[in-house]
């Protein structure tokens, strides 16, 4: 159970770093 919550929380964090990069690509092309 531990190793899922984790799995979920590096997901989360790689999603959010993801989310950062594609915002300031939108802004880079704005």
């Amino acid at each position: 159970a531990i190793e899922v919550i984790n799995e979920r929380e590096e997901k989360a964090a790689f999603g959010g770093e993801t989310t950062k990069a594609l915002n300031e690509v939108e802004e880079e092309n704005a």
